[in-house]
């Protein structure tokens, strides 16, 4: 990819620095309220998404797929069947069709993208200098870059729109043998298989493997291997026919989401022949990653939180750089005890609120946090105030 790149330097004073760093108690008091409430709404959330799949499992009927049985109507099924549709989705912009379930357009277009590097150096008296360098480089974006916004837009313009844009066109009526699949369900299928492009009859299209490549100079014919900034290259892929496994709440021939007890829904399709104790195994993996992922998002907004809160110390310190990096070292240390520490006592306030078991325990970790936090503190305490007494008649410290 071609690439170019430019440094510029610029310097901060002690005092707007300062100033800057008071505003950011600001933010970060704001990111200490989000990180507490994703936390303790993340462990809600995640109970009440499990009890609602165990929920789901136990009233799991199976059912056939060939024949609609009237007793189940109502119920929450699972079923295996073969997916079709008599449809033929197409593609009118470019005249092509395939007797498919779904049908994807990928278009992406070749632009700059802008990249930036940063390095910040502190020097005696608090100010900073730092030194950005922003590299250039040309690659392939499904959506357009605004290079109005680059600090260099100069020589590195991107066209504004771009003359395709991608979407995925659904079957209108597939069935799983005697059962009616809603969109709801058949959008969820994504096992896309690529399929050739078409070739309209015109020199600023040429085709290369599954992908089509369009010139946006109409006297200058595509090059894929050369390509120039605003081209665009297209490629299609299909869902087959082919078999399914289904969870939902059996309506007539048709199906709808099932609502459990505490409100999350359940509505399910896979491709292939799949358990319904297997599906509804995954949903509770599903479940436990997004808890995670939320866990370790509000832990960051937390960290970040305390971080802006004790920033102005490492400035005021900054006088002397040496001396501020050890401040920060210290407020990094003591910003990590306090994440930690209330964390653990959001999430344990959550489970206690909805599993009483468990949330006692995160508890008991929690207070540990406390303590190391205090502890750290007293041996933090200068020298001087834990020496001993001078001995009298020996001129000598005793030690305490």
């Amino acid at each position: 990819m071609s690439q170019d790149s430019f440094t510029e330097v610029t310097g901060t004073g002690w005092f707007s620095r300062l100033g800057n760093a008071f505003k950011g108690i600001l933010a970060g008091l704001a990111l200490l309220a989000i990180g507490v409430g994703v936390l303790f709404y993340n462990e809600g959330r995640a109970v009440k998404r499990a009890e609602d799949l165990d929920a789901g499992a136990g009233a799991l009927v199976q059912a056939a797929a060939d024949h609609v049985d009237a007793g189940h109507d109502g119920r929450l099924v699972h079923f295996t069947g073969n997916a079709d549709t008599d449809e033929t989705v197409a593609d009118r912009s470019f005249d092509l069709s395939a007797e498919a379930l779904r049908l994807r357009r990928r278009v992406e277009m070749f632009q700059w993208t802008e990249d930036k590097d940063t390095e910040t150096r502190n020097k005696i008296g608090g100010g900073t200098e730092t030194k950005t360098t922003y590299r250039y480089e040309k690659t392939w974006s499904e959506q357009p870059i605004r290079s109005s916004s680059f600090r260099q837009p100069e020589g590195h313009r991107n066209p504004v729109d771009m003359p395709f844009r991608s979407e995925t066109q659904n079957a209108r009526e597939v069935t799983v043998e005697a059962f009616e699949l809603p969109q709801g369900l058949v959008s969820k299928l994504s096992e896309f298989r690529p399929i050739g492009p078409p070739v309209p009859d015109d020199p600023r299209y040429a085709a290369m493997g599954d992908l089509l490549y369009f010139s946006v100079d109409p006297q200058r014919p595509p090059d894929p291997g050369d390509p120039q900034i605003g081209d665009v290259r297209i490629g299609w892929s299909v869902v087959d026919p082919g078999a399914v496994s289904v969870i939902g709440v059996q309506r007539g021939t048709t199906l709808e989401p099932w609502t459990g007890p505490s409100g999350s829904e359940v509505f399910e399709i896979r491709a292939g022949t799949h358990s319904g104790e297997a599906m509804f195994g995954r949903l509770q993996t599903q479940n436990t990653t997004l808890t995670w992922i939320l866990r370790g998002a509000g832990t960051i907004g937390l960290f970040i939180g305390f971080a802006l809160i004790f920033a102005p110390l490492g400035v005021l310190a900054d006088v002397l750089p040496l001396l501020g990096s050890l401040v920060r070292l210290g407020t990094g240390t003591i910003a990590f005890f306090l994440t930690a520490t209330v964390s653990l006592t959001t999430i344990a306030v959550g489970w206690l609120t909805y599993r009483p078991l468990i949330g006692v325990p995160l508890l008991v970790v929690a207070a540990g946090g406390i303590v190391a936090l205090v502890m750290l503190a007293r041996r933090r305490r200068p020298e001087a105030d834990t020496a001993g007494s001078v001995r009298p008649g020996t001129g000598t410290r005793e030690a305490a």
